[in-house]
């Protein structure tokens, strides 16, 4: 018989926590974000627990989490951001939302090609 994981009771939990920022650094995406406050919640162990949580069908919300350019992707509505968070125990999308404001994202500090392309041509005639 398989042991079934069970969440802790939601009035034992703190309210919601930061998550460490080191843990969003990598993250391209609000959905990869999620993904993360997922894996780092107390609460929800799965991406079905939270679309259970928030009463969202487990396809749809697979459909909103997981891009696939072959299916129809569905969007996520803003005003239950906040209903969301309050589900995971964390604030893991807003903290990535700011991280990406403040431009400090792995991926948006990579150089461009024209970058690169200067920096390689100092190279060369160094």
């Amino acid at each position: 018989m398989k042991q079934k994981i069970l969440p802790l009771a939601p009035q034992a939990l703190p309210e919601k926590r930061k998550i460490h920022n080191s843990l969003l650094l990598h993250c391209r995406t609000w959905r990869d974000a999620l993904k993360v406050g997922i894996r780092e919640s107390y609460v929800i162990n799965t991406q079905d627990d939270l679309a259970e949580a928030m009463e969202i069908g487990r396809s749809h919300f697979n459909q909103i989490i997981n891009k696939d350019d072959f299916k129809a992707k569905k969007y996520f509505d803003l005003d239950r951001l906040r209903e969301l968070q309050e589900k995971l125990g964390n604030t893991a999308v807003t903290q990535w939302l700011v991280l990406e404001d403040e431009g400090v994202l792995v991926h948006q500090n990579q150089p461009t090609i024209e970058e690169k392309a200067a920096a390689f041509d100092r190279m060369m005639s160094a």
